[in-house]
């Protein structure tokens, strides 16, 4: 397999108190599928994308949806990963080179999320049983809409891939560390 499965869900949270904006740490969960492979070259490199879809909860903000776009580097023929008892490695890491991702709350707020760069984010591809294949995502939130405009952080997702040849479902868990910058109050006129 020279390319993982884009599997990712992040997403971003926060709560307002009033009118004065508060730092939060929230934890979540999600689910979804991805696509590998997909005719996708969107920054014109010559890597083909892929492409996925989840929905999950967080702590703070509740229900959300989920859509990402990425790539993942070819295998570089040297990284592995899930080493067995004797050093024996089970799976090939492939490391990804790109990620967009628009979350939307049961609100209409939506928050834009890029890879962090600042931090690796991987898929251990396992060449014996493609269902136990893990990834760690990483990323940084660039903006909001409505509620959530200004909305800044990070936000980290671990997880497993249930592969399925070019289509996979995965699951797992996330945190995200935001800021939301104060807002004045509005004043009655």
């Amino acid at each position: 397999m020279t390319r993982g499965t884009l599997i990712t869900f992040v997403t971003a949270v926060l709560m307002l108190v009033g009118a004065q904006a508060e730092a939060r740490t929230c934890k979540g969960d999600a689910s979804g599928w991805g696509v590998a492979s997909v005719e996708i070259d969107s920054d014109m490199n010559g890597i083909l994308g892929s492409s996925g879809y989840s929905e999950g909860t967080d702590k703070c903000l509740g229900r959300f949806t989920a859509s990402n776009a990425g790539e993942i580097a070819d295998w570089d023929g040297v990284s592995y990963c899930d080493f067995d008892e004797y050093g024996t490695p089970s799976g090939a890491t492939l490391f990804y080179l790109s990620i967009s991702q628009v979350v939307r709350y049961r609100s209409g707020d939506l928050v834009f999320l890029e890879l962090d760069d600042s931090r690796p984010s991987w898929y251990c591809y396992h060449w014996a049983d493609p269902n136990t294949s893990t990834y760690e995502v990483n990323s940084v939130i660039t903006g909001g809409t409505g509620r959530l405009e200004g909305i800044s952080g990070r936000s980290s997702g671990t997880g497993r891939s249930y592969g399925l040849q070019n289509m996979s479902a995965s699951s797992g868990i996330f945190v995200s560390e935001v800021d939301l910058p104060d807002r004045p109050k509005k004043q009655d006129d």
